[in-house]
């Protein structure tokens, strides 16, 4: 969680931390202990109840979901496994449980992942976004398309830029 610095041109180079930096801060792992497919209705939050690599105590496990700790930016990323029989399926990133902008429900095209089959193959979703929160903001995975995933094959994650 330290970003380093050059202090010399030739080696061995010498590093030192920059004072205030917030970048790698604030990142965590969140996945579940569920077993078997979920089948999730539009705007429905995935459960991710379970957290690894959280240093900085961002994510809660009970209401499954991120809060940011201070104004920033934040990175988020997902991989969710999704039945193919479901025909379709959508997942976002919510921010206070709500779509951010540019993310409708029920719109496939504005979904962050977006998963349309008539195969028999199931599938990974993977997908990442940046969103600029203020302190005490939450977000969390939902599907704002009604579809399947798989928990045990899912996780989503984050960390601060800045």
């Amino acid at each position: 969680g330290t970003v380093l610095t050059s202090t010399g041109t030739t080696p061995p180079l010498a590093f030192e931390a920059v004072a205030g930096s917030v970048a790698g801060t604030c990142h965590f792992r969140a996945y579940s202990d569920a077993v078997g497919w979920d089948t999730m209705s539009a705007n429905e939050k995935c459960e991710f109840n379970q957290v690894k690599l959280d240093g900085d105590g961002v994510y809660d496990t009970t209401n499954e979901w991120f809060e940011a700790p201070a104004d920033g930016v934040y990175l988020f990323g997902a991989h969710l496994y999704t039945l193919s029989s479901a025909t379709e399926s959508g997942f976002a990133f919510y921010v206070g449980e709500v779509e951010p902008d540019g993310v409708a429900s029920g719109s496939g095209y504005e979904s962050m992942a977006y998963h349309y089959s008539s195969d028999s193959d199931d599938n990974l979703l993977v997908f990442s976004y940046v969103l600029t929160l203020s302190n005490a903001d939450t977000v969390s995975v939902h599907a704002n398309i009604a579809g399947d995933f798989y928990p045990p094959h899912s996780q989503w994650w984050g960390v601060r830029l800045k």
